[in-house]
């Protein structure tokens, strides 16, 4: 006996990529907090905003994330203001 039943699942695009277990939103809120608070300071911001994640899946999400490659600069330059300011005679302002 077979089964004629077809499910159909249409994608959302924009709200959820294939296979994700969360929304693009909630993705990007991790990113945010994550580099910004780290683990326990983001899970416990999250929380008071409705979300319940671990610090371990914080700090998880912080070494999967992909960056973005950027051209590596020809020219590096030095502050010279953070060299005179140990041996200036006036207070930096």
């Amino acid at each position: 006996m077979s089964c004629h039943r077809a499910i159909f699942a249409e994608r959302l695009p924009g709200l959820a990529a294939h296979y994700a277990r969360g929304t693009e939103q909630l993705d990007g809120w991790f990113t945010h907090v994550s580099f910004a608070l780290g683990g326990e300071a983001g899970s416990r911001l999250l929380k008071d905003l409705g979300v319940t994640v671990s610090a371990e899946s914080l700090l998880n999400h912080i070494r999967w994330t992909q960056l973005q490659d950027h051209e590596t600069p020809r020219v590096l330059s030095v502050d010279d203001v953070a060299f005179r300011r140990g041996t200036a005679t006036e207070p930096y302002l």
